[in-house]
């Protein structure tokens, strides 16, 4: 009978195939001066994802990431598509965990799918790279072997491989050689003993990739992880067979919006709180977290936008690289030069009709080339096609292609149609003084118009006298009553609403005696039954005062010429109106606040400018702060209808420069109205019927 135990047999066998045979590194001085020198480790073990020179976008790139991973910082980083931003950022996160500086690597992707892409990539990057193989066994052999020809590994194989020999290298043939006897052994080779478990694991969906366990080795059990920034972030850790755990202590979050969500405001106030309140806290209390950010600039105040803003988030450390740094002196005939990119742009067409492969255009740059590179910076020569004669020539045809997405996509910087330049600053409002004294109206301004903002701290007020083009000044604004003392408080012994039916009677009484021409709104959002009851008292002595109900742009509905609720004709985004309780002046107060804030920025006397009385700075500084209190995130058309989001800091008083744009409505609804290109400019009613005009209004 034989004593052959095939059971035993097949265990061994079994055994041997699940080995896995780790060279030495075959170059340990290659490996630490790459592991020293960012930019060659990716040169050298990466060199089919780098085949372009760096450029000094690169180099500042790469700078800023490995600050962030020594230091546990942040950096985030807007660079031109195409010129490897996210492929720089994933090449810096793997060598961060294959050179053991990190243990845990989070990619964050836009959805699941993208970053799921993202680990695979890096698994590709690990098995097609030749010096990899050579240089970091102990990684690339475990992979290989479970991925056993296919494009990935597989959970099934991973989880079973065991280590085999190690103390061995190839030799030129391919073939085995045991070290010597006195072989020492470099920092990078692993010592483990034959038939040890690797616990190598790779899961998909998401993808995550468990780095082989070794004792003491830099690398060992790390981890890279994929997520979409919507999926569920919170509580990653990883037990390792030592019995630690780790977090993540390094984040890569590569263009977390889509072209969706970045003109979402919903969507990017929710994605910026993820980042900051659940990814930023991954690592635990006491840990350090690098986070790595690669994104474009879709949108204005988009995601990407408000992360690289240096005021908003100086933590994040923001970069922002332009294809052209400036752009040529010559685009137009605006310098009287026959020579110009318009010209150029033209030959081009002329020559893509012809069918000429772009010679025509190549000829008219090369023959020109000075005056049109005349101003010109390009920030790096690898944007330069193989058939082009340079790389700005490259850039100016993608500019011509499609000038709005050059702004955005190469430029990081896209261009408002509606609103240039959303931010208003204290400067800019100081700087609309116009030299006049309190309280003086030039000839001209024909309608007078005063607007109160409700608190309880004070009535906020501003009158402003406008002319029949909107072109306003604001002779007086304040708060009543004047110094510390408030509207209502508790410890008046009386109602709020009978101190504010006092002070508001006590005031509008005040003011039309001052500016008996001008007409008066009060703010109804708030005690709406009180402002109803005092503006009927007001308008019962002959004072045309109106109550005035701001609302969003997305609940500001303009009614139909038929609706029997609307009295006269509906407005700049505003309209007198029946309602429950009274008359009133319902507006659009998303779009006035903007249109407000943009007055500012015309310069006094133009039409639709909006300028301050007196000529000294430091009196206007409050009055200043209140019409910056306002900050416009972002705006978006739907359904041929714009909509606006507006953010106000918690501490910050907006109050009188609501007054300001309340009495900007009341003079639109009075006769004043905007000039655009060739419109009639509607004339001021004859002030002799403003009395008519206060009586079908009330």
């Amino acid at each position: 009978m034989s004593d052959f135990d095939f059971t035993s047999y097949q265990k061994e066998k079994r055994a041997a195939e699940r080995k896995v045979d780790i060279p030495i590194c075959a170059n340990p001085e290659r490996r630490k001066e790459c592991e020293n020198n960012t930019k060659l480790w990716f040169t050298t073990y990466l060199p089919h994802a780098f085949p372009k020179e760096f450029g000094e976008p690169h180099d500042i790139m790469i700078e800023r990431s490995d600050n962030a991973i020594k230091t546990g910082g942040r950096s985030a980083v807007a660079e031109p598509r195409g010129y490897g931003k996210s492929t720089t950022l994933k090449a810096r996160s793997l060598k961060a965990l294959m050179a053991g500086e990190k243990k845990y690597c989070a990619l964050i992707g836009a959805d699941a799918k993208a970053s799921d892409k993202n680990v695979k990539g890096m698994i590709l990057w690990i098995l097609g790279s030749d010096l990899m193989k050579e240089d970091y066994p102990e990684i690339w052999y475990p992979i290989s072997a479970s991925a056993d020809g296919k494009a990935y590994p597989t959970a099934q194989r991973a989880k079973t491989l065991l280590t085999g020999q190690t103390k061995f290298y190839y030799d030129d043939d391919g073939e085995k050689v045991p070290v010597d006897d006195d072989w020492i052994p470099s920092e990078f080779d692993i010592e483990v003993d034959d038939g040890k478990p690797i616990y190598l694991d790779f899961k998909s969906q998401p993808a995550v990739l468990y780095f082989p366990w070794y004792p003491k080795a830099r690398c060992s059990g790390a981890v890279l992880f994929s997520v979409g920034i919507t999926g569920g972030i919170r509580g990653e850790n990883r037990h390792l067979p030592d019995g630690s755990i780790i977090r993540p202590d390094l984040v890569l979050i590569d263009d977390p919006q889509t072209r969706e969500s970045a003109h979402s405001i919903v969507q990017t106030k929710a994605r910026l709180e993820i980042i900051e309140e659940d990814i930023a806290g991954l690592a635990g209390q006491g840990e350090e977290l690098s986070m790595l950010c690669a994104c474009t600039v879709v949108a204005k105040n988009d995601l990407a936008d408000r992360l690289l803003d240096r005021k908003e988030n100086p933590d994040w450390r923001g970069e922002k690289t332009a294809m052209l740094e400036s752009f040529p002196k010559h685009m137009d005939n605006a310098h009287e030069s026959e020579v110009n990119w318009e010209e150029w742009n033209k030959v081009r067409i002329e020559g893509l009709n012809e069918d000429d492969d772009g010679v025509l255009a190549a000829t008219y740059y090369i023959d020109n080339q000075e005056i049109l590179e005349e101003g010109a910076i390009t920030t790096w020569d690898g944007i330069k096609k193989a058939k082009h004669p340079s790389p700005l020539y490259s850039a100016m045809e993608l500019y011509f292609k499609n000038p709005k997405g050059f702004y955005s996509e190469y430029q990081n910087d896209p261009q408002d149609e509606n609103d240039s330049s959303q931010k208003l600053d204290r400067e800019t409002v100081l700087n609309a003084l116009n030299g006049l004294e309190i309280n003086e109206v030039q000839e001209g301004y024909n309608v007078q118009s005063v607007a109160i903002d409700l608190n309880d701290y004070a009535l906020s007020w501003g009158f402003c006298a406008t002319k029949n083009d909107m072109t306003t000044n604001i002779p007086n604004y304040g708060q009543f009553p004047a110094g510390s003392k408030n509207v209502w408080d508790s410890d008046m012994g009386i109602s709020r609403e009978e101190a504010f039916t006092n002070a508001l009677t006590d005031f509008i009484t005040r003011t039309h005696s001052q500016y008996p021409h001008a007409y008066i709104g009060v703010d109804g959002n708030w005690q709406t039954d009180v402002v109803h009851q005092v503006v009927k008292q007001m308008n019962r002595m002959g004072i045309k005062c109106f109550v005035m109900r701001g609302k969003g742009s997305t609940q500001y509905r303009e009614k139909k010429k038929n609706d029997k609720r609307l009295i006269g004709a509906v407005r700049n985004h505003c309209q007198f109106v029946k309602g429950v309780k009274g008359n009133e002046i319902e507006f659009d107060s998303h779009y006035w606040h903007k249109t407000t804030q943009n007055a500012f920025r015309i310069k006094s006397p133009a039409p639709g400018s909006l300028s301050v009385y007196g000529k000294d700075k430091k009196k206007h500084q409050e009055f200043a702060d209140h019409c910056v209190a306002d900050r416009l995130l972002a705006h978006f058309v739907k359904d041929g209808k714009v909509y606006y989001d507006w953010f106000k800091p918690p501490h910050e008083h907006n109050d009188i420069f609501d007054a300001v744009s309340m009495a900007q409505v009341l003079a639109n609804l009075n006769g004043c109205d905007f000039v655009e290109a060739g419109q009639y400019v509607r004339q001021t009613r004859p002030r002799r019927r403003r009395k008519k005009v206060a009586k079908n209004f009330n």
